[in-house]
C-alpha cells in the first residue's frame, strides 16, 4: 500500500467522485434550498443594504453555496435559474430583473460581505500554508495515512473558518508534512541503527522465490503440518533479532500505533532509504 502518484507528479489521496463532491458547485434539491438560503437573524440585514436587487440575489446565491461547500463559485444567474427563482419568490415578491450576472467588482464585495457575516478568512498562501503545514505535520506523527491527514486537515480548516483551499494546493501541504515526517524518522534511526542492523533490514527487502523476504514473512501458514510449523520456527529464529532491534526502535520514533499499523501494510518502510547510507 505504497503512497499513491498521480499523473502531475502529487500525492493521490481523493478519487475523482470524491474531489468533485468536495469542490463542485452545488445543485440544491428543493429542501436544500429552504435550508441555505434561509436567513438568520443577523443574514436579514444583507436585505436591507443599499444594492441592487441583482446584486442581493448573487448575494444571498452566494452565502448558500459558501454555507455547503466552504468556497465561492463564479456563476450566471441565469445557469442558476432554479436558484434564483426561488430567492425571488420569497424574499423579493417574485419580482424579476433582467441581468444575468454582476460584475466581478460587485462579486468580489459581495464575497467580502459573506466572509464578515459568518466571521470566515479567504485562504492566502503566504498567511496559511505555514499554519496549514505545521498542522498536517502533527497529524502526519499520529498518521501517515493521506486520506487521514487529509480529513483531519479539512476539519481544522473549517474549525479555524479559513475558506477551503483548492486541492492541489492541499496535496502540497500533505506531501511536505509527510516527507518532513519521513526525514525526521530517518534521522533518528540513522543515529539509532548500526551498520550491521541496517544490513538486517536491508536483507529483509531482497527478493527470494520470486518475493521479498518481508513480503514471505507476513504471510500466515497454509496450514499446521510439520513443515509448515517447522518453518515459522526457523522465521522466529532468524528475525528474533529484528524483532528486538524494532522493540528497542519503535519507542524512540515516537509514532502512533495507527503509524505503526500503515507502514506494516506499506509492504516497504520508506525509511529503508536510509539503510544504504
Amino acid at each position: 500500500m505504497a503512497l499513491s502518484i498521480d499523473n502531475n507528479k502529487r500525492i493521490r489521496i481523493l478519487g475523482q467522485d470524491e474531489i468533485q463532491y468536495l469542490y463542485e458547485q452545488p445543485k440544491f434539491t428543493d429542501d436544500e434550498r429552504k435550508w441555505y438560503f434561509e436567513l438568520d437573524n443577523n443574514e436579514q440585514e444583507l436585505l436591507i443594504l443599499p444594492l441592487t436587487m441583482v446584486t442581493k440575489v448573487d448575494l444571498i446565491i452566494q452565502l448558500g453555496y459558501f454555507k455547503a461547500k466552504h468556497q465561492f463559485f463564479k456563476f450566471k444567474l441565469n445557469d442558476v435559474k432554479a436558484d434564483v427563482d426561488f430567492i425571488l419568490i420569497k424574499y423579493f415578491n417574485n419580482k424579476n430583473f433582467d441581468k444575468i450576472s454582476i460584475g466581478r467588482e460587485g462579486r468580489r464585495k459581495n464575497q467580502h460581505r459573506i466572509l464578515d457575516i459568518l466571521g470566515y478568512q479567504a485562504f492566502n498562501k503566504p498567511k496559511h500554508n505555514e499554519l496549514l503545514l505545521k498542522k498536517s505535520s502533527i497529524i502526519s506523527s499520529i498518521s501517515n495515512d493521506p486520506v487521514f491527514i487529509f480529513r483531519e486537515l479539512l476539519d481544522f480548516i473549517y474549525t479555524k473558518k479559513i475558506t477551503l483551499p483548492g486541492y492541489t494546493t492541499l496535496q502540497d501541504i500533505i506531501s511536505d508534512s509527510l516527507s518532513l515526517e519521513q526525514q525526521r524518522i530517518d534521522q533518528i534511526l540513522e543515529k539509532q541503527l548500526l551498520p550491521e542492523e541496517k544490513q538486517l533490514f536491508l536483507d529483509l527487502f531482497q527478493r527470494q522465490e520470486g518475493l521479498y523476504a518481508v513480503t514471505l514473512l507476513k504471510k500466515q501458514p497454509k496450514n499446521f503440518k510439520p513443515k509448515a510449523v517447522y518453518q515459522e520456527i526457523d522465521d522466529y529464529q532468524n528475525y528474533l533479532l529484528l524483532y528486538q532491534i524494532a522493540k528497542r526502535l519503535l519507542p524512540k520514533l515516537e509514532i502512533s500505533k495507527n503509524s505503526i499499523v500503515y507502514y506494516n501494510g506499506c509492504g516497504s518502510f520508506r525509511t529503508t532509504q536510509v539503510y544504504s547510507s
